[in-house]
């Protein structure tokens, strides 16, 4: 048992089948301390989410939900102005003023948290002891971990997933094109296959520990792009690690602390792994009718 307070907290939408899953989950995870409350913000659900979120809280003891329906859609629909509309400043905006109602919540806990655990519920799994492992031996100083978010061709081969919430140690420029990503993938792939932490600026994965004493005033924000015409803002949690960092807490990746996001085909493996880039380039072009990177 480890004697601190935490607050684990997510959002969700549709996501039932990985809800139903991951709630053993998340208690198994509150277990291991002395004190835990969870906090679920949740809209427009269609799917049972919200049925099961319900019967989740009537069962368990310290599990708040903030429901609502907005009526608006996840994500836009896909143009070839916006071939990634999941990263459209509609939809951080909406990601960061859902984010910023369970911090609201959190601040207004009688009790203050040691820890906020931020944890997306659609994942297909994760590493309950790789949390409890990752706080229990994190360098002197740290302030935020994220997960070693990993995606697998075919059961094999894992690659670190996530590259939009990314941002390396050196990188001053936080709004990125498309194939700074693509370089990027394959950098952090490697390191985290040999190092247990790896230092960053800011970086998700599917989960984030935070100190709640280095992310108590913050907020999250929606900022636009600038450097790509195609990947419209900046994800929102760039900007809140960063907060975090200039407080001169560190960040890191952790290696144990894995989230499972699926699998891809073979094809994928060829395209992204294995095809030079100077090809992956020409056929993204060609898919997608826009330079890549632009």
């Amino acid at each position: 048992m480890i004697d601190k307070a935490i607050v684990i907290a997510a959002l969700a939408r549709d996501c039932n089948r990985a809800l139903r899953a991951n709630i053993p989950r998340v208690e198994r995870l509150r277990s291991y301390f002395a004190h835990s409350r969870v906090v679920v913000v949740e809209n427009d659900s269609k799917d049972g989410t919200k049925e099961t979120l319900k019967d989740w809280a009537a069962r368990c003891d310290g599990v708040e939900l903030i429901m609502h329906d907005f009526g608006s859609v996840t994500i836009p629909t896909a143009s070839a102005k916006n071939p990634y509309p999941s990263t459209s400043l509609f939809r951080i905006e909406k990601m960061a003023r859902y984010r910023n109602m369970y911090m609201e919540y959190v601040r207004n806990l009688e009790v203050q948290p040691d820890y906020l655990v931020l944890l997306d519920l659609d994942v297909v799994s994760f590493s309950v002891e790789g949390i409890v492992q990752a706080i229990g031996t994190a360098p002197e100083g740290w302030g935020a971990l994220f997960a070693n978010g990993r995606r697998y061709f075919h059961h094999l081969f894992p690659y670190y997933f996530d590259l939009y919430a990314y941002l390396p140690m050196g990188c001053e420029v936080y709004d990125r094109k498309n194939d700074e990503l693509f370089y990027e993938s394959k950098r952090i792939t490697r390191m985290v296959r040999h190092q247990e932490f790896v230092p960053c600026l800011s970086a998700f994965g599917g989960i984030g520990v935070y100190r709640w004493e280095a992310v108590r005033a913050l907020s999250y924000q929606a900022l636009p792009n600038t450097r790509s015409r195609i990947f419209e803002a900046v994800c929102e949690h760039v900007p809140f690690n960063l907060s975090v960092t200039k407080q001169g807490y560190g960040c890191y990746v952790c290696r144990r602390m894995y989230v499972n996001y699926g699998t891809r085909s073979w094809r994928h493996l060829f395209i992204y792994s294995l095809l030079p880039t100077r090809w992956y380039q020409w056929l993204y072009k060609r898919i997608k009718g826009v330079e890549y990177g632009d």
